[in-house]
Formats: C-alpha cells, sequence, structure tokens
C-alpha cells in the first residue's frame, strides 16, 4: 500500500521521556489541517528521503540498516541500550523500529506483559503513558538511537495484526483494511495517534 509505504523519518534529536502516571485519559478529536508535518524545533537534525535515497548529516545516498522492528517494545532499558549498541558497532546510520502498539484490550495485554501505546475500544482512544509498558518504551529507543547517531525510520500503522495493525482500528470503527482509508472516524483517530507521537 502507497500510504504505509510512506515511512516516516525522524531525526533523534532531544527527546523528552514521557513520565506520566495514571490511568489514560480520552483524545479530543482534531482537524486534519491542524496536523503540522513540518519538521519540529526540538530536533537537531532532520533527515529526509529524495526519491529513494536517504538524506542525513548533508549526505544523499543509500545508507545501511537494518529492521529492529522490535526496539519499542522492550521493557529493559538495558536491553534497548544493549541492542543500540550492537546496531551502531555495525556502523548502520538507519533503523526501522515500530511507531505504533496498538490494542483494543488493554487488560488482556497487560495480563500478556506487552507494551502498548494506544487503546482503542467502545469506550474511545486512549494513550498509554505508563512507563514501563507505555509510550515511554518507544521514547527510550529513540533517545537510544539518539546517542548512538541512528536515524529511524517510524511506521506508524501496519496493515498485518501484529501489534495492532488496520484492524485494532476496524474492531471498533467499522469496516475493513480497504475502508480503512476512506472510514472518518478511523481517519481521525489515526490522525489523533500521528499528533501523539
Amino acid at each position: 500500500m502507497y500510504f504505509l509505504s510512506k515511512l516516516l523519518l525522524l531525526a533523534v534529536a532531544a527527546v523528552d521521556v514521557l513520565h506520566v502516571h495514571g490511568a489514560p485519559t480520552p483524545i479530543e478529536d482534531f482537524k486534519s489541517s491542524e496536523l503540522d508535518t513540518r519538521a519540529l524545533p526540538c530536533y537537531s537534525q532532520v533527515s529526509t528521503t529524495s526519491r529513494r535515497l536517504f538524506s542525513i548529516a548533508g549526505k544523499t545516498q543509500y545508507f545501511a540498516g537494518t529492521n529492529a522492528w522490535w526496539l519499542g517494545h522492550l521493557r529493559s532499558n538495558l536491553d534497548v541500550d544493549t541492542a543500540v549498541s550492537q546496531i551502531a558497532a555495525t556502523g548502520y546510520k538507519v533503523a526501522r523500529v515500530w511507531g505504533f502498539g496498538t490494542t483494543n484490550n488493554a487488560t488482556q495485554a497487560n495480563n500478556n506483559g506487552e507494551v502498548y501505546y494506544q487503546i482503542l475500544n467502545s469506550s474511545g482512544q486512549y494513550f498509554n503513558t505508563d512507563p514501563t509498558n507505555g509510550i515511554a518504551r518507544l521514547d527510550y529507543a529513540v533517545a537510544a538511537a539518539q546517542k548512538k547517531g541512528i536515524q529511524l525510520i517510524l511506521p506508524l500503522l501496519n496493515n498485518f495484526d501484529a501489534l495492532g495493525g488496520i484492524n485494532t482500528y476496524t474492531a471498533v470503527y467499522g469496516g475493513d483494511h480497504n475502508s480503512f482509508y476512506t472510514n472518518t472516524r478511523a481517519q481521525t483517530a489515526y490522525k489523533n495517534y500521528i499528533r501523539f507521537i
């Protein structure tokens, strides 16, 4: 799918780790015109793409990289640090890390020891800010990569079920993989998630 192939490449400069405790709170809807796609001023270096090439630190070329989709879903800081150090030791400059983790059932995810960033269910959309199994896990992975000079590609949705793909949206808002792209409620929730990230 073209939409899913447009991955978000983020420079990983100073990113604060969330340390918010307590129950998740519902998210307010926002208009798509409010979605700011420009680089955030907190990033000291923003990487871009130029057709099939990456532009990193003023160089436009192919860069060696790895698929570390699981990095933001590790619960141990030591495991993240070890993995990022090993990636950096290879000389890789780019890693693909899944920037999504959605569940329809937080109780089940908690019982299974899963890391998840978002809850979608009949009562609403919630972001998991628990530092042990929520978005703080991705924040830590981003900060660790930044320290080692590794740029991240963060896909923000998956076509498959692993870690909360399109089906977590269609389970709540109806439809299927194809209608997800035209389902106003599903798209609003997805844009809310992008804004949150």
